[in-house]
């Protein structure tokens, strides 16, 4: 995995917004390139650059210390708000979420 940034500045710009949740050609083109998708999802296969926004956020996770653990406490906390207010779909959406997190469905 990469620890340090890539050597090419536009491949770390590209690769820190696509940490960020950036969509691939926004981060295209915020890195400095020109062209369209196709040139932006062909870069984000490199897997330079996917170890890199991997590392990246896991540095992020760990950061802020995000986990499972720490999101399904939000969602139930969410789920059981979302009850207590009578907002039936928020309620729905949140154990949906926790489901997805989970991997019980895609």
């Amino acid at each position: 995995m990469t620890y340090e940034p890539l050597p090419n500045p536009k491949h770390e710009k590209f690769a820190l917004a696509l940490a960020r949740g950036m969509s691939k050609e926004n981060a295209y083109a915020e890195a400095g390139f020109i062209g369209g998708r196709t040139a932006a999802s062909r870069l984000s296969t490199n897997v330079n650059i996917l170890a890199r926004v991997q590392k990246l956020q896991e540095i992020a996770q760990n950061r802020n210390e995000i986990n499972v653990d720490t999101l399904l406490q939000e969602l139930e906390k969410a789920r059981k708000l979302s009850i207590s207010l009578g907002q039936g779909s928020a309620a729905v959406l949140a154990t949906m979420s926790k489901a997805k997190l989970l991997g019980l469905m895609k």
